[in-house]
């Protein structure tokens, strides 16, 4: 995971599909979860928009969001300077997530065995251990 820290995968109600990091173990990451999409509802409730991207000092969260289904796929990353590239990694994370688990499911789960999706880590290691991966058109 060369561009990103850490990489969640959430639902619409703030349950975290999946979640992995790079070189440091998690504190809670269903609590980062549920406060991430408190901050992304927040944002729509307001502004009518959803977050794209948050600075945390030094680091930065990308967010994606998928509007069918209304999963997000937030990346954290050290460096922001190429935003439009990292959110495109995320996206082309969230299709392959989609492709995976089907649509159908991700829209309506709401709950129960979230150990499921953790055969997506196979996935992550492939597509960033893949040094030709082309996303959108960009490497």
């Amino acid at each position: 995971m060369r561009e990103f820290n850490e990489i969640w995968i959430i639902n619409e109600a703030g349950l975290v599909l999946y979640h992995t990091v790079n070189n440091a173990t998690a504190e809670s990451v269903e609590l980062f979860g549920g406060f991430l999409t408190a901050i992304n509802q927040f944002t729509e409730f307001t502004s009518k928009q959803s977050i794209t991207s948050l600075n945390l000092g030094n680091k930065f969260l990308i967010f994606y969001r998928d509007l069918e289904t209304k999963i997000i796929v937030i990346g954290l990353t050290e460096s922001i300077q190429k935003e439009k590239h990292l959110r495109n990694i995320l996206k082309t994370l969230y299709k392959m997530f989609e492709k995976k688990f089907g649509k159908k499911m991700l829209k309506g789960f709401n709950g129960g065995n979230i150990q499921q999706f953790e055969v997506f880590s196979k996935d992550i290691d492939n597509f960033f251990s893949d040094k030709t991966h082309v996303v959108d058109g960009i490497w």
